[in-house]
C-alpha cells in the first residue's frame, strides 16, 4: 500500500522524533535524578541582557549560564501577565485552557496538573519562593510545593504599607535556607524575583551612577547578582553538575516602545519575547543557542524530558530537547493573548499567532509583521499583504480550536488583598463587560493606549497636587475619547479635590445612569453628597454600594463617618467594627470607633483603640490627640503629656498641640517646659489670649 505524500510526511517525521527519543534516553540518562532549579524573572525582556545581544547590560552570572550551557533565542510568553503567564509555565496549557486571564480574579482548578506535582510524585522535595501578592497561594500554583513562600513581609519597593513584593534578595535568603536542608534529597525549587517590575530602582549603592538614567537595567543587574547566589550555593555543595537551572522571564515591558510603557496591554515583542537561559545535562556541547521560536508552554514537557519523567498527552507545549541536539522539528505557530484592555477599560481583547516568519495580532485592526525584516514590528502589513492575513487568522482559528477550554475557580479577594493588588499595579476589571461577541466592534488599544497613558500621568498629578494641571487633560481626555468611563471618574475626583461638588456629583450620577450597578460610582457620589451636607443621600448611596461590596472596609467607614456626623454612634459603631474585621489595620476606623466609645463612657476600650491605631501608624496625629483627651479623662496625666510630646515632634507649627502640652505640663508642675511649648503656641498663633494668660500666671508664680 503506498503512501500519500502527507502520510510520508509525518512518518518521516515520526522516525527522526523516536530515534532522537531513544538517542536522548542514552544520553541523557542520569546515574541519579537532576535536581531541578527554576528561577523565573518577572518583567524581563530579553533584549536587556548581555546573552542576547544587550551590551550595556550587566549580567555576567546570567551570560555566564548561557555560555556553559544554552539559551533559546526566540522565546515567547503566552500572556504578557504574571499569573496566566506562570501557570502556562507550571501546566504546559494556554491560558483559555488552564483558565487564568488575568491577575487576582481566578485560581488555577485542582484537577490541573501541575510541574511540581507531577515531580513530588516522583520523590522530589519540592519548594516554591514567590516574591508578588499576584503569585500568593490562593491563585492555586503552590499545587504540589510542600513548601511555598509567599510571606510578603520583608523588603518593599515603595514606602506604600501595601505594596506587597519582596526583594530578591530576600527571597533568594528564604531559598538558600530551604535548599541547605534539602540538598541531600533530589529537590524541585522555584524561585521567583520580581526586582524588574515597576517601580525600578537604580540601585546605586551597588552600582554607583551606572544606571541613574535606566533604572530598569539596575533591576536586571540585580536580579543577575541573586541568581548569582544561588548558582554559588550550587557550587560549593557540589550540586552543579547535578542540577537542572533554568532561568526564564514570565513576560516582558513596553518601556515607552509601541506607546506602552509597562504590560499587559499589547502584544508587541517587547512585552512577549522573554529569556529562557538554563544549563544543559552533561555531554553536549556548551554555548547552545535555539534559533526555532519556542512557547512558554513548551517549559514542562522540556524539563520532564531533561529529567526523564513522562509528560501528559494534554498539555499543548513539546519538548524542545532535541533541539538542543541540533536535530530539527516541525515548525510550529504559537499563540498569544491578553484580555486587559477589554476588562479595565472595555477595549477590545487581542489575540496574537507567531510563527518564524511572520507576526499576526488579531484586534479591531488587524496587524499583520515581517518577523525577518522587522523586527521592531513597525511596518504593519495587513492591507498590503491580504492573502498572508487571511492564512494567519485561519491558522490562529485552528489553534484556538483545537483547545480544550478550562473554567477556573473564582477567587474572593478580601480588601487588604485587593488594595494589595492595586498597589503593584494590577487594578482588575473596572468595566462591566458581559458579551464580547463583537469584539471587533470595541475600540482598538492601539488607537487608545495613548488615552490610557493620559489617565495615567493624570493620577501622578493628583498626587502632586497638580489639580488644575490634571483637569484640563482630563477635559481634554474626555473628549477625544467619550465613552473613556475611567477618565469621566478620574475627573468626578479631581472635581472633588477642588470641592467642586455640583460637577463632581454629574459625573458619578452620569456613570451611574451608564450603569446602575456601578459601586464605585455610588461610593464616590456618597462621599460627594456627606461633602455637601446631603448626609441622608450620602446613607443611602453607601448602603447601596455595601449591597453589591459588602467586604469593602472603606465603605463601612464612610457610612460611620456619616452616622458620627448626624450624632448617630450607635448606628456607626456596627459599620467601624465591619471595618475594622476586614482590616484590622485600618488606622482611621480604630481612632473612630475609639471616639464612639469614648463617648459613651468606654474610656478603657477607647483606648485600646487608640493604642491600636499608632501600633500601625505610629506617627497619628489623630491617634494621639484623641488618645490624649480620653487619658485626661482618666486622670493619666503623665501618658497624656508622652502623647502630647510625640504630637509636638510630629507637628511642631500647630499651635493647639503647643497650647495643650504647655497646660498639661504647667499642671503637673513643670514650669519651665511649660513656658518653652505656651510661648510657642503665641508665636503661631498671637491673639491666643488663654495662653497669654497662662504664662502671666506661670512667670508671677516664680
Amino acid at each position: 500500500m503506498s503512501l500519500n505524500p502527507s502520510k510520508k510526511h509525518r512518518l518521516a517525521w515520526t522516525v527522526i522524533l523516536l530515534t532522537v527519543g531513544l538517542l536522548s534516553a542514552y544520553w541523557f540518562w542520569p546515574r541519579q535524578r537532576f535536581n531541578l532549579l527554576v528561577i523565573t524573572l518577572d518583567t524581563t525582556r530579553a533584549d536587556r541582557i548581555g546573552c542576547y545581544g544587550y551590551a550595556p547590560a550587566l549580567t555576567p552570572v546570567l551570560d555566564d549560564l548561557a555560555a556553559q550551557g544554552g539559551l533559546f533565542e526566540r522565546y515567547y510568553t503566552t500572556i504578557p501577565l504574571t499569573l496566566p503567564a506562570h501557570a502556562s509555565m507550571f501546566t504546559g496549557l494556554y491560558p483559555p485552557e488552564h483558565g487564568i486571564y488575568t491577575n487576582g480574579k481566578n485560581q488555577l482548578a485542582d484537577e490541573v496538573p501541575t510541574l511540581a506535582e507531577v515531580l513530588r510524585k516522583e520523590g522530589y522535595q519540592t519548594g516554591a519562593f514567590v516574591a508578588s501578592f499576584v503569585l500568593d497561594s490562593k491563585f492555586g500554583l503552590d499545587q504540589g510545593f510542600q513548601h511555598y513562600g509567599d510571606d510578603l513581609t520583608g523588603a518593599v519597593h515603595t514606602d506604600e504599607a501595601l505594596h506587597r513584593s519582596r526583594d530578591g534578595n530576600v527571597v533568594v535568603d528564604e531559598a538558600l535556607s530551604w535548599l541547605a536542608e534539602k540538598s541531600q534529597q533530589p529537590f524541585c525549587c522555584w524561585v521567583h524575583l520580581y526586582d524588574p517590575h515597576t517601580p525600578y530602582l537604580d540601585h546605586r549603592d551597588q552600582f554607583g551612577d551606572r544606571f541613574v538614567e535606566s533604572p530598569y537595567d539596575a533591576e536586571i543587574a540585580f536580579v543577575d547578582i541573586q541568581i548569582g547566589r544561588l548558582r554559588k550555593f550550587l557550587e560549593e555543595q557540589n550540586l552543579e553538575k547535578q542540577t537542572l537551572v533554568i532561568v526564564i522571564g514570565d513576560h516582558g515591558e513596553g518601556l515607552g516602545e509601541h506607546n506602552e510603557r509597562r504590560h499587559g496591554q499589547m502584544l508587541y515583542n517587547t512585552t512577549m519575547h522573554v529569556p529562557w537561559i538554563m544549563s544543559l545535562p552533561q555531554n553536549l556541547p556548551a554555548g547552545v543557542r535555539i534559533t526555532d521560536p519556542v512557547s512558554q508552554v513548551d517549559l514542562l514537557p522540556t524539563i520532564l524530558d531533561v529529567l526523564r519523567r513522562p509528560a501528559s498527552d494534554s498539555v499543548s507545549g513539546l519538548s524542545r530537547l532535541v533541539l538542543i541536539n541540533g536535530v530539527p522539528m516541525p515548525a510550529r505557530h504559537l499563540y498569544g493573548e491578553t484580555e486587559e484592555p477589554l476588562h479595565e477599560s472595555g477595549w477590545s481583547p487581542l489575540q496574537s499567532l507567531t510563527t518564524a516568519e511572520w507576526k499576526y495580532i488579531r484586534t479591531t485592526r488587524p496587524e499583520l509583521y515581517d518577523l525577518v525584516n522587522d523586527r521592531g514590528e513597525t511596518n504593519n502589513l495587513a492591507e498590503s499583504q491580504p492573502d498572508m492575513l487571511e492564512q494567519m487568522e485561519r491558522q490562529l482559528a485552528d489553534l484556538e480550536n483545537a483547545m480544550e477550554i478550562r473554567e477556573s475557580v473564582d477567587v474572593e479577594l478580601t480588601p487588604q488583598e485587593q488594595r494589595k493588588l492595586n498597589s503593584l499595579g494590577y487594578a482588575g476589571s473596572s468595566t462591566d463587560v458581559t458579551n464580547i461577541d463583537d469584539a471587533q466592534s470595541l475600540p482598538d488599544i492601539k488607537d487608545m493606549i495613548v488615552h490610557y497613558n493620559t489617565l495615567d500621568d493624570v493620577h501622578v498629578m493628583m498626587d502632586e497636587g497638580k489639580i488644575e494641571e490634571a483637569i484640563s487633560l482630563l477635559e481634554k481626555l474626555i473628549a477625544d475619547a467619550p465613552t473613556y468611563d475611567l477618565a469621566k471618574a478620574g475627573l468626578g475626583d479631581a472635581y472633588t479635590r477642588q470641592e467642586r461638588y455640583d460637577e463632581a456629583g454629574a459625573i458619578y450620577d452620569n456613570l451611574l445612569k451608564r450603569n446602575p450597578r456601578n459601586a464605585l460610582a455610588m461610593f464616590h457620589l456618597g462621599d460627594v453628597r456627606q461633602a455637601q451636607g446631603r448626609l441622608d443621600e450620602a446613607i443611602t448611596l453607601y448602603e447601596a454600594a455595601l449591597i453589591l461590596e459588602p467586604d469593602t472596609p472603606q465603605l463601612h467607614y464612610n457610612l460611620a463617618r456619616t452616622f458620627i456626623l448626624l450624632g448617630r454612634d450607635d448606628d456607626a459603631i456596627p459599620h467601624l467594627k465591619s471595618a475594622l474585621e476586614l482590616d484590622p489595620g485600618y488606622v482611621f476606623a480604630h481612632v473612630e470607633l475609639g471616639s464612639a466609645v469614648a463617648r459613651k463612657g468606654r474610656l478603657v476600650e477607647a483606648l485600646v483603640h487608640f493604642e491600636r491605631a499608632l501600633e500601625y501608624q505610629e506617627n497619628s496625629l489623630f491617634a494621639h490627640m484623641n488618645a490624649v483627651g480620653v487619658l485626661a479623662q482618666m486622670g493619666r496625666n503623665a501618658e497624656a503629656i508622652r502623647h502630647l510630646s510625640r504630637a509636638a515632634d510630629i507637628s511642631p507649627e500647630d499651635a493647639e498641640i503647643q497650647f495643650q502640652l504647655g497646660a498639661f505640663l504647667a499642671a503637673q508642675g513643670d514650669r519651665e517646659k511649660a513656658l518653652v511649648h505656651l510661648q510657642d503656641a503665641l508665636r503661631l498663633q498671637p491673639n491666643r489670649e488663654e495662653a497669654r494668660e497662662l504664662i502671666r500666671k506661670l512667670q508671677r508664680a516664680k
